[in-house]
């Protein structure tokens, strides 16, 4: 949060944006998850912003949730960024 406040690229995010998005867990049961930030910059680009540690990264719910944000995105003319420390 103290990145997205001090970058000056961005006009403003939040976490409270109401965001679900669907994908299907491993046993192809309908689920949703809530990406961690919604984020806009000064150039009108709108981002979801998701923070993962590096070892969730290989987790395949992970990479079906991360799978399923880069869809929704892409039909919304929005970017996902996927932020991710090495533990």
């Amino acid at each position: 949060m103290e990145e997205l406040e001090s970058n000056n690229d961005i006009v403003k995010w939040t976490k409270n944006h109401g965001i679900r998005i669907p994908y299907f867990d491993e046993d192809g049961k309908y689920r949703t998850y809530r990406p961690d930030f919604l984020v806009e910059k000064k150039d009108g680009t709108i981002e979801i912003h998701e923070m993962k540690g590096g070892h969730l990264l290989q987790n395949p719910i992970t990479k079906r949730k991360l799978d399923a944000a880069r869809d929704w995105c892409k039909a919304r003319k929005m970017n996902l960024r996927v932020l991710s420390k090495e533990v």
